[in-house]
């Protein structure tokens, strides 16, 4: 997977993101590469939203800086926070009782 958006990362203006779950992220911009390796979790309580929170978090860094390793690594946090909780609602909320 990784050789395809490669190439066609190589025929691009922009930058392109994989997201590997457990094995990180990578982006691509031209021939260049970053790798970012998922950040260390003592406990995964739920990974609903894990994948929305890495995108909302790397694109506000990439519009912020243009600095795909900065991106990856706000995206990583950001989705290593949501893995934290239940759901993909903020962890501060109250959850309904049994």
């Amino acid at each position: 997977m990784e050789t395809v958006f490669a190439e066609l990362a190589a025929q691009c203006r922009t930058v392109l993101v994989l997201t590997l779950g457990a094995g990180g992220s990578v982006a691509f911009r031209g021939r260049e590469r970053w790798r970012q390796p998922a950040l260390p979790l003592a406990r995964v309580v739920d990974t609903t939203g894990c994948g929305d929170a890495f995108q909302a978090a790397f694109l506000s860094c990439w519009l912020k800086s243009q600095d795909p390793a900065a991106s990856l690594r706000a995206g990583a946090e950001a989705g290593r926070d949501c893995a934290t909780h239940l759901g993909a609602l903020d962890h501060a909320l109250p959850l309904p009782g049994p």
